[in-house]
């Protein structure tokens, strides 16, 4: 297994099965030693993913349509992302020679300027880019399309965490007076007594609430795509004891479909 030595781009080669692979980098000789030692390791260990000229914007779109265990709501961001935030930056390169500085450079990229109209990107937002990236680079290395998951190398932006603000007591009563006999005003008691989210509440029918034991069972969730609107099962129901049932029974309720 010779090591070709060539001025700024050494070059090694690697017998695979009697084939010759070949593996071309910037960087010194005692460089290409040491990714000759790799390879060689990766050969022997059967771990050496076959040469591919698959981009990185054809692998994730490919990846996304055959993904299984994802919301739709969870899909759609993803593909969202993909589309608005990777593919741009990074999707004609070939994946597998996708490099770490580059990730970081595409980091530095959306911050300055990846939101709509060349506006500056947060944070957070680089941040959920970078873990779609790094969970379908992580799919790819497990059924061996790469070596390794690049993308686990450089670390997202860090994220100041803030503190949510919520509604103070006085402020609380404020707001409910202010939906007395108002449509939103069934929705806004469940909200702010029980802390269930909104897809939760929109999911509720009166066979999950008991008046009498004053309980409220929250099992499913309705979320809405661009797609369609849909119903989901909870992970794990929860029942919530703080239910408001002598304000509900105070108000006008359609019990074939829900509170009105």
């Amino acid at each position: 297994m010779p090591l070709d030595d060539r001025p700024r781009r050494p070059v090694c080669r690697v017998a695979v099965n009697r084939k010759i692979r070949y593996a071309s980098f910037k960087g010194t000789k005692r460089d290409a030693q040491i990714e000759l030692a790799k390879l060689i390791a990766a050969a022997a260990a059967g771990t050496l993913p076959d040469p591919s000229k698959t981009t990185v914007g054809e692998y994730l779109l490919k990846w996304i349509d055959g993904h299984r265990g994802l919301s739709g709501k969870t899909a759609e961001r993803y593909r969202q992302l993909i589309v608005s935030q990777i593919i741009p930056h990074l999707g004609a390169i070939v994946l597998q020679k996708l490099k770490p500085a580059q990730i970081a450079d595409w980091h530095d990229k959306l911050a300055a300027g990846g939101g709509k109209e060349g506006q500056p990107l947060s944070n957070r937002t680089v941040g959920h880019a970078h873990r779609v990236l790094h969970k379908a680079l992580a799919h790819a290395a497990a059924i061996e399309l790469v070596s390794r998951n690049v993308a686990s190398v450089v670390k997202p932006p860090k994220v100041e965490e803030t503190e949510v603000e919520s509604l103070k007591a006085d402020e609380i009563d404020t707001v409910l007076a202010a939906l007395k006999d108002h449509w939103l005003e069934t929705i806004s008691v469940l909200a702010i007594s029980t802390g269930a989210r909104r897809g939760e509440i929109l999911a509720l029918t009166w066979t999950h609430v008991d008046l009498d034991a004053g309980t409220i069972k929250i099992e499913r969730s309705l979320e809405q795509t661009k797609a369609v609107c849909a119903s989901k099962h909870q992970r794990r129901p929860r029942v919530s004891a703080r239910c408001p049932c002598r304000r509900l029974r105070s108000m006008p309720c359609d019990r074939t479909g829900g509170a009105s």
